[in-house]
């Protein structure tokens, strides 16, 4: 079964990104003035917020289209959140934006998302801003190693950014959070390490392995099984992290796992793949929601649309019978106000519409041959 969920063994086809290894991932991230690593992207946040000395008389605004891992913190210390609207292709509505930014006095943050890779543009929130103090943080959870052009990494033009591994990588936690700010010095709180929540990391490795046997799997009832077996792990380890916003280190099991991973291989397969789908990409039923890549980002996902709701569970169903789990972000990502559904209609119509397709580090180019013949036949 091809996805797009992290599995436990990255050597899972003959092109190996695990193995012996003198790359450190701090290579393979922007330069900032300082950094922190913690456990989780929440409790980055949350380090954020009380380093920035963030309280309820401020306001920080996000999408409405988000992960529930990044409100959450703002919700749990009492920090007023505006929702600004996205445009089709996701990214920040300036019009909103510049809205919301003249209506409020007490704005301090404005976090920005690339979601599942794709470049959000940074330079004309600042223009917004002027000379208010508002800082930007830009959400690299989906852009880990990406690159607006050659030599400017993601991660660079907002005043701090956030970049959680487990989205991208095979480990059971961590987060980095990096700050461009020559105010505000990261380093100069130690974290507290407390003993690792072995309940919550155990409950990821086995969603990892889960994943790694569907993976495997060829039989339509084993891999729907596993599917089930390896959302009932997440879900527990998200039950685990939820709410704690606690400063720990990242585990022992994602440093060792660190230590082994070919960071450059899984870069370049990653692109590779990419690549292939987009000079090979053809459907009747469902459209690209970018119609152009860029090569220098690495991506974690290609988002597609169906035509409507309706036919995109159809294509689901579909593909899931044939081999392919094209994953959807919809449950904990919608933080649309309620009453206010009309205001948000292009994040609405994405929910409603779209399908991810997979091109991890572990998908070979047969792999991707299946996937693109798959999307010929819808």
């Amino acid at each position: 079964m091809l996805h797009l969920l992290r599995i436990s063994n990255v050597d899972s086809t003959n092109e190996k990104v695990s193995g012996c290894t003198d790359q450190q991932l701090g290579q393979f991230l922007p330069e900032s003035n300082s950094s922190v690593e913690l456990s989780t992207g929440r409790s980055a946040i949350a380090y954020l917020i009380e380093k920035m000395g963030l309280t309820a008389n401020d306001t920080v605004m996000l999408p409405s289209y988000v992960a529930e891992g990044v409100v959450r913190p703002f919700q749990l210390l009492g920090i007023n959140v505006d929702f600004y609207r996205l445009t089709p292709k996701l990214q920040p509505s300036l019009d909103d934006l510049s809205r919301l930014i003249g209506e409020s006095s007490r704005a301090r943050l404005i976090v920005v998302i690339h979601f599942f890779g794709f470049k959000a543009s940074i330079e004309p929130i600042r223009e917004l801003i002027g000379t208010r103090d508002i800082s930007i943080l830009e959400d690299c959870a989906h852009a880990l190693f990406g690159d607006y052009s050659p030599g400017k990494a993601f991660g660079t033009t907002g005043d701090f950014s956030l970049f959680s591994l487990n989205k991208f990588l095979p480990v059971p936690d961590g987060a980095i959070l990096l700050s461009n700010n020559k105010k505000i010095n990261l380093k100069e709180r130690p974290l507290e390490f407390f003993i690792e929540d072995t309940d919550a990391t155990n409950a990821y490795l086995t969603h990892l392995k889960k994943n790694e046997l569907l993976y495997h799997s060829n039989d339509p009832k084993e891999s729907t099984r596993l599917i089930e077996e390896s959302g009932r792990a997440y879900d527990l380890y998200y039950d685990k992290i939820n709410t704690n916003l606690s400063f720990r280190a990242p585990s022992k099991n994602t440093r060792e796992i660190l230590k082994n991973l070919n960071f450059k291989e899984l870069i370049h397969l990653r692109k590779r793949n990419v690549q292939f789908l987009y000079e090979n990409f053809s459907s009747k039923s469902i459209q690209l929601l970018n119609k152009d890549y860029s090569p220098d980002a690495v991506y974690f996902a290609i988002p597609v649309l169906a035509k409507n709701c309706q036919e995109r569970n159809q294509i689901f169903k579909t593909f899931l019978q044939k081999g392919l789990f094209a994953s959807t972000l919809i449950e904990r990502w919608n933080f649309i106000p309620k009453q206010k559904e009309p205001k948000y209609e292009n994040e609405i119509d994405f929910m409603n519409r779209h399908l991810l397709l997979p091109i991890n580090e572990f998908l070979s180019l047969e792999d991707m041959k299946k996937i693109v013949s798959l999307l010929k036949q819808i």
